[in-house]
C-alpha cells in the first residue's frame, strides 16, 4: 500500500509553522488518550453492570444453558473492545495515509472517540473519583466537538459560510449542563434532557446550513465524499429507529419467553449499533481516503431497494408476532418467514425498478441494463449447409442480439448474411427491419455495403458485403491495446462513417468495438475500418416504438442511459470517446459491475487518460475529456470536429499503422 499526503491546502499541515504542526499531532495524541482512558475507568463498571443485569434478567435461560452471567457481559464488552480496536487501526491508517492533513487527523479521533462514548453510563459509579469523572466527561464534550467540526468543515477544511463556525460555541456548555443534570438525577441512562433535545437541534441547524455548501462551493469530487457520509451516518440513524420501532414492539412477547429475550438482548447490539457503526466508519475512511468515489451512487441505489424491502418485511414479521398467538407457535411462525422470503426477491425487483425510473430517471432499471449484455446462447452452426433463397450458408460467423451470421455463397460471389430466428418476437423483428431500412439508404465506404434482404419460410435474411478481417473487440482482447497510430486511423475512418449516417439523420446507438471490422491489411500493412450493425439505430424516417431500444452500457453516453428519445450525434461521439480511450490504453474510462459503468456514465467525471499513457500529449486528454462530457452540449458537434481536435496529437501522420 503506497502512502499519500494528497490534501487541500486548507488541510494540509504544512501551511501551519513547526512549533504549531507538532501541537496539531500532540493534540491529536492527547484526544486518543482521552478516549482509551475513558475505556479504562469505564470498562470494568460497564463490566459489572452488564453481569448484574445478567443476573437479574436471565438467571433461568443463562442456567439451562450452563452458562455464567460473565459470558452474557463479556459478549457485550467483547464487542465493543472489537469496535474500539476497529476504530484505533484505522485512526492510524489514515495518519499514515495522511500524515500531512489535519482533517484525516480530526476524523480518526472522532471515530475512536465515537467508539467509547456509551461508556459514559458508568460515570455514576466513579463519581466518588473526581479523575475519572472529569476524563469521561471531557471525553463526551470532546467527541461533540469534533464531530461537528467534522460535519461542518467536511471534507475541505473550510467553513461555508465563515460564521457557522460560530455553531460550535454552545456545544461543550450543552454537553457539561447535560453531565451535571444526570448526575445530579442520579440517572445517566436518560434518553433525552432538555440539553441533549437542545444539541440535536443545534447539530441539525448546522447540518441544515452544509446544504447550501454543498450545493454551491463544493467540486464533484466532493460531493460524491459527502454523500459516502451521509449514507454511512442514515444507516446508522436508520438502524437506531429501527431499534426504538422493534424494542416496543417485541418486549411483551420476549418477557414470556426468557431465552428468546437473552438471544434478543445479545444480537441486537451487534446488528443495530456496533455493525452499522462500523461500516460508517468505513464509509466515512472511504470518503477521507478518496477510494471507489463513484461506486456510492450504486451504493446508494441499491440500498434503498434492498433497505425499504426488508425493513418492510421486518416491520410485518414483528407486527404479525405481536398481533396474536396465532403465529407464535414454530411451525406457524417458519410458514410465515417462507412465505416473506418467498415474497422479497420479486417485491424488491418492482420497487428497485421504481426507484431506477422515478428516482435516478433511467430509462430501465439497473438490473435490466445489467442482463442486456447477455443474449441467450442457442445452438451455434444450425444453419451451415442450408439455403436461404439463392445463398448457400457455409461457415457460422457470429450471432447478434437479433440474428445468427454466416458466410454465404452464391455464384462466385461471398456475402454475409444475416438471418432472424423464426420464432423471434416482434421487438426483435422491428430492429430487424429498422436495421434493413437504414442500411439501404447508405453507402459509405467505411460502412459494410447492404447487398438485399428478403424472407423464406418466415426466416428474414438480409445479405451484406463480406469483409475478410476481424472486429475491433478482437483485436483489442489478442493485443492489449493498440498503437497511437492504429488508433488514429481507426478514429478516422469511424469519424468518416459517423459523419455520413448524422448528416442522413441516421444515430447508430450502439456504437462499440465488436460493431467495427477491421479489413485485413493489405500489403503495406494499410486498413480500414468498417462500421457495422445498425440494429439499434435511430433514423428520423423510422418510429421507434415503447421507451427504445437498449444500447451496450460500457459505451453509451448518459442521455441514452436516461432517455431514448435524448440520443443525438454526441450520443455517438461519447461512445467513440470511450473506444478511442480503450484503444489507447487496453482500459475502458469506467469500470465496474454494470450497476457501476451505469452511475459512472452519469456522475463520474473522466479520468485522465495520462494516468495510464503518460506519454500522450495533454490535447489528447483534453479532447478526450471533452467528448466525454456528461452534457451532449459541451461535446463536439460531429464526430469529424472531435477527429481533427485529436489528429496529428495522436500520432504523427507519417506514423506506421500496420496493425501486426
Amino acid at each position: 500500500m503506497m502512502r499519500s499526503s494528497s490534501a487541500t491546502d486548507t488541510q494540509s499541515l504544512e501551511r501551519f509553522n513547526p512549533l504549531a504542526r507538532f501541537a496539531i499531532r500532540l493534540s491529536w495524541a492527547v484526544v486518543i488518550g482521552i478516549a482509551l482512558t475513558t475505556t479504562f475507568f469505564s470498562m470494568p463498571v460497564t463490566f459489572a453492570m452488564q453481569t448484574r443485569s445478567a443476573v437479574v434478567l436471565f438467571s433461568e435461560p443463562l442456567a439451562a444453558l450452563g452458562w455464567s452471567p460473565v459470558v452474557f457481559a463479556l459478549w457485550i464488552i467483547v464487542a465493543q473492545i472489537i469496535y474500539i480496536l476497529i476504530a484505533l487501526i484505522v485512526a492510524f491508517l489514515l495518519l499514515w495515509q495522511r500524515p500531512h492533513d489535519w482533517l484525516a487527523m480530526l476524523t480518526g479521533a472522532v471515530l475512536v472517540l465515537f467508539g467509547t462514548l456509551n461508556l459514559n453510563t458508568g460515570i455514576l459509579f466513579v463519581r466518588d473519583f473526581p479523575p475519572a469523572v472529569a476524563v469521561i466527561t471531557l471525553n463526551g464534550v470532546l467527541f461533540a466537538f469534533c464531530a461537528n467540526w467534522l460535519l461542518l468543515v467536511f471534507p475541505d477544511g473550510r467553513f461555508y459560510p465563515r460564521w457557522t463556525a460560530l455553531f460550535l460555541i454552545p456545544i461543550p456548555v450543552l454537553i457539561l449542563a447535560d453531565t451535571a443534570l444526570r448526575l445530579s438525577l442520579n440517572d445517566t441512562m436518560l434518553i433525552a434532557t432538555p440539553y441533549t433535545m437542545a444539541l440535536t437541534l443545534w447539530t441539525l441547524l448546522g447540518l441544515g446550513t452544509q446544504l447550501y455548501r454543498y450545493r454551491y462551493y463544493l467540486t464533484q469530487v466532493q460531493r460524491q465524499q459527502i454523500k459516502w457520509v451521509v449514507s454511512g451516518m442514515s444507516l446508522v440513524m436508520l438502524s437506531l429507529l429501527l431499534l426504538f420501532i422493534i424494542d416496543p414492539l417485541l418486549t411483551p412477547t420476549l418477557v414470556e419467553h426468557p431465552m428468546l429475550r437473552m438471544v434478543y438482548r445479545m444480537v441486537y447490539p451487534i446488528l443495530l449499533i456496533f455493525l452499522p457503526v462500523a461500516v460508517s466508519a468505513l464509509a466515512l475512511v472511504n470518503a477521507v481516503l478518496k477510494r471507489n468515489l463513484w461506486g456510492v451512487d450504486f451504493t446508494i441505489n441499491r440500498s434503498l431497494g434492498y433497505g425499504m424491502v426488508g425493513i418492510a418485511a421486518l416491520l410485518a414479521l414483528l407486527l404479525i408476532i405481536s398481533g396474536g398467538d396465532l403465529f407464535r407457535t414454530p411451525l406457524a411462525f417458519g410458514l410465515l418467514v417462507v412465505v416473506l422470503a418467498a415474497a422479497f426477491n420479486p417485491l424488491r425487483r418492482l420497487i428497485q425498478a421504481q426507484i431506477d425510473r422515478r428516482l435516478y430517471d433511467l430509462r430501465y432499471s439497473v438490473e435490466t441494463y445489467a442482463r442486456a449484455p447477455r443474449p441467450v446462447v442457442t445452438q451455434p452452426g444450425r444453419l451451415t449447409g442450408t439455403h436461404i433463397d439463392r445463398w448457400e450458408l457455409l461457415d457460422f460467423i457470429g450471432r447478434g442480439a437479433t440474428s445468427e451470421v454466416y458466410k454465404g455463397f452464391c455464384a462466385g460471389q461471398i456475402a454475409a448474411i444475416k438471418v432472424m430466428p423464426s420464432s423471434a418476437d416482434a421487438e426483435v423483428r422491428m430492429r430487424f427491419d429498422r436495421e434493413v431500412d437504414i442500411l439501404e439508404s447508405l453507402n459509405h465506404p467505411h460502412i459494410v455495403r447492404f447487398i438485399q434482404h428478403g424472407e423464406v419460410e418466415d426466416q428474414r435474411y438480409m445479405v451484406l458485403q463480406y469483409v475478410e478481417g476481424e472486429t475491433l473487440r478482437r483485436a483489442l482482447e489478442s493485443r492489449g491495446k493498440l498503437t497511437p497510430a492504429v488508433a488514429q486511423a481507426v478514429t478516422r475512418d469511424m469519424a468518416a462513417a459517423l459523419d455520413y449516417v448524422h448528416q442522413r439523420g441516421v444515430i447508430h446507438r450502439d456504437l462499440k468495438p465488436s460493431n467495427i471490422m477491421l479489413t485485413t491489411p493489405a500489403a503495406d500493412g494499410s486498413f480500414r475500418a468498417m462500421l457495422m450493425d445498425f440494429g439499434i439505430a435511430k433514423a428520423e424516417s423510422v418510429q421507434v416504438t415503447g421507451g427504445g431500444t437498449m444500447g451496450t452500457i460500457d459505451y453509451m453516453a448518459p442521455e441514452q442511459i436516461q432517455s431514448s428519445g435524448a440520443v443525438s450525434p454526441a450520443s455517438d461521439v461519447y461512445a467513440l470517446a470511450v473506444i478511442i480511450f480503450e484503444m489507447l490504453t487496453g482500459l475502458r474510462p469506467f469500470r465496474g459491475n454494470p450497476g457501476q459503468i451505469l452511475f459512472a456514465h452519469l456522475r463520474q467525471p473522466a479520468p485522465d487518460v495520462r494516468q495510464f499513457e503518460p506519454d500522450l500529449p495533454p490535447q489528447v486528454a483534453l479532447a478526450l475529456m471533452r467528448a466525454l462530457s456528461k452534457s451532449p452540449e459541451d461535446r463536439y458537434l460531429s464526430a469529424g470536429d472531435f477527429y481533427r481536435a485529436l489528429r496529428q496529437k495522436v500520432a504523427d501522420e507519417t506514423a506506421d499503422i500496420r496493425l501486426y
